[in-house]
C-alpha cells in the first residue's frame, strides 16, 4: 500500500482499518461494482494519455506554427512579468527539495538500469 496502489479486499475484520487505499466490498455485487470503477478509471486514464500524447501534441504544435506564420495574425501582448514570476514561484514551491537521500536513490536507479 506504500506504492500508491489501491487494493480491493473483502470487508472482513482483518482488512478493516487499512486506510483509504483499501477498497472494501461486502458481496459479489460490491466486488463487481469495484471492478467497474477500476475499469472506468483505466479508460479515463487512457483517454487522457491519448489526448495528451505525442500525436496530438504535434498536431497542436503544427497548428500553432501555422497560425504564427499567418501575416494577418494579431500581435499578442505579453502578460505582466510580475504575474509570471509569481506563477513560476508558486509552481516551484510545489517541487520536492533535493536531499542526499533523493540524490542517492536517483543514482542507484540510474546505475541499476546500466547494469
Amino acid at each position: 500500500m506504500e506504492v500508491g496502489l489501491e487494493l480491493i479486499l473483502p470487508n472482513i475484520s482483518y482488512h478493516q482499518g487499512l486506510g483509504r487505499r483499501a477498497r472494501l466490498f461486502d458481496d459479489r455485487a460490491g466486488f463487481f461494482a469495484e471492478l467497474d470503477e477500476v475499469a472506468e478509471a483505466v479508460i479515463e486514464a487512457d483517454q487522457v494519455f491519448e489526448a495528451r500524447g505525442p500525436k496530438n501534441y504535434v498536431t497542436e504544435l503544427l497548428a500553432h506554427w501555422a497560425a504564427c506564420a499567418d501575416p494577418a495574425r494579431p500581435v499578442v501582448v505579453a502578460n505582466d512579468p510580475d504575474q509570471d514570476r509569481q506563477v513560476l514561484a508558486n509552481n516551484r514551491s510545489n517541487y520536492q527539495p533535493m536531499s542526499a537521500r533523493r540524490a542517492a536513490a536517483s543514482t542507484y536507479r540510474h546505475l541499476r538500469k546500466l547494469f
